[in-house]
């Protein structure tokens, strides 16, 4: 409250110049703490998973709290790697941060033929078993709870996403961003996964994910899927409020379908 401020700063300029050093001393002290604290908690880790069909190796980078215990993970796809894709995309990058901050063990990686990957494009195919690798190196991972397996991707990461997803009946749920409608040409009859939860989010002035035309498209096939439609952005959210929406969505949709089972003993 202003008088409140008003008051403490007037508490302070009359005490003794030795006590002011301290106070100012002590504050920066706490600043200083606070911020180590933030990047201490969240660990980096980046390294390479093996796609044993193809004798190659794929980069990856993994956020996660090291502290904690079985955590949910989650495997977040990027772009089409032909049009410049990389696990740096900033949508993806997005994801993973909130992810990660919302005690997620989050991980991100390059397709082949991107970045330190090994291998090349190989027309979705060869990108799905990287896929199916990603979720392999998560499930090994003692500190990741395999019972909390999330999977999401960005634009043609997002297509190839949904495509192992509805074959791994261990996928708790999936979230795509930008899916593109020509990439969708399926019927959940077709799925292994029959209740797989999925999230669709686009943007309203999005060319090539019509996001209320998917959405009609998928329920017609049969699957469980939710859409979220962003007013005034296409397909790159490039502004900041879209992409936040865009992303909030996303941990939104995860914890809901997490709390929406009773937890086990």
């Amino acid at each position: 409250m202003p008088f409140e401020n008003q008051q403490q700063k007037s508490t302070i300029s009359h005490q003794p110049d030795s006590v002011k050093r301290s106070i100012s001393t002590f504050l920066s002290f706490v600043v200083l703490i606070s911020a180590v604290h933030a990047e201490v908690e969240v660990k980096v880790e980046k390294g390479f998973f093996p796609v044993p069909e193809d004798e190659i190796k794929i980069e990856y980078e993994a956020r996660y709290f090291p502290s904690a215990e079985k955590q949910p993970g989650v495997v977040v796809c990027h772009p089409d790697p032909r049009l410049g894709g990389s696990l740096q995309n900033h949508i993806v990058s997005a994801m993973v941060r909130e992810l990660a901050a919302r005690g997620y063990f989050t991980l991100k990686f390059n397709f082949r033929g991107v970045g330190e990957s090994g291998g090349s494009f190989a027309e979705g195919k060869g990108e799905q078993r990287d896929i199916k690798a990603a979720l392999a190196k998560l499930r090994s991972l003692t500190i990741v709870d395999p019972e909390n397996i999330f999977l999401a991707g960005y634009s043609f990461g997002s297509a190839m996403a949904f495509e192992v997803a509805i074959q791994d009946p261990k996928v708790k749920a999936y979230a795509g961003v930008g899916y593109p409608n020509d990439y969708f040409k399926h019927k959940a009859a077709e799925q292994k996964h029959s209740k797989l939860p999925v999230l669709m989010i686009g943007g309203l002035k999005d060319p090539w994910c019509k996001i209320h035309s998917l959405g009609e498209a998928m329920k017609l096939g049969g699957f469980d899927v939710r859409t979220i439609a962003i007013e005034e952005t296409d397909h790159f959210f490039g502004d900041r409020k879209s992409l936040k929406d865009a992303v909030s969505g996303v941990v939104g949709f995860f914890e809901s379908v997490r709390k929406s089972e009773p937890e086990r003993p």
